[in-house]
């Protein structure tokens, strides 16, 4: 029970708070940016670079005796224990939206380059604003791209058990037991009737999950 209201946790948490700020990048990118192709190669940096390395980086700034709590020290605070308090969750929903952000700006972009530029020049002649455009225009536009989107963040979400393991171990705190944990420990003990019955389970779930974003999406179209 504990890892699949984790898990939940987890999704409901890091997958809005992801769609909203790359999308916001996205859009500042669209409308500010010269040079796109180099921003976005830079944005996409974070995709390629190993697991163990981002996972390294996150402990020397949130490790017990990291840079996060030697400049708390510095001002005169009282450390804090990143890994082993709550604290590790935000650690955790941090490091994936770092590694996850600049592909979806990447599918932002491409869904916002797709939408003619007659469309946004007629509604700044009506004297639409951007939160106008945005609402009565892009977003309406960019549901079929958000539904692939939503997709993509939420099976990325079930992968995050690498670095949670690399960052506190097959034992994390109680608030980063996710569903990823149960299976590892299942393995270990050679639990294959469990790791079977969960393994339909999370199918089930995430089957049921795409047929209602799925189901939402085509009423969405419908309404159009």
């Amino acid at each position: 029970m504990l890892s699949a209201k984790n898990t939940a946790r987890f999704i409901l948490t890091s997958v809005p708070l992801l769609l909203f700020l790359s999308l916001l990048m996205a859009c500042y990118i669209n409308a500010r940016i010269v040079h796109k192709g180099i921003v976005k190669a830079v944005i996409l940096f974070p995709m390629v670079i190993p697991v163990s390395t981002t996972t390294l980086f996150c402990r020397l700034l949130f490790d017990d005796a990291g840079m996060m709590n030697g400049t708390i020290r510095a001002f005169g605070g009282d450390p804090i224990r990143w890994m082993d308090s709550g604290y590790v969750f935000w650690v955790l929903v941090l490091l994936y939206i770092w590694k996850n952000i600049g592909f979806c700006v990447i599918l932002w972009c491409a869904a916002m380059d797709a939408i003619p530029k007659e469309i946004y020049e007629t509604a700044k002649l009506d004297g639409a604003g951007f939160f106008t455009r945005m609402g009565r225009i892009i977003l309406p536009i960019l549901s079929a791209s958000a539904f692939i989107i939503v997709l993509l963040l939420v099976l990325n979400s079930f992968k995050v058990f690498r670095e949670s393991y690399m960052l506190t171990g097959n034992y994390p705190h109680r608030s980063i037991y996710m569903t990823q944990n149960v299976f590892n420990n299942w393995f270990q003990s050679f639990s294959v009737e469990k790791m079977a019955a969960g393994a339909v389970i999370v199918a089930l779930v995430l089957a049921a999950f795409v047929m209602m974003l799925q189901k939402r999406l085509m009423m969405r179209l419908d309404e159009r």
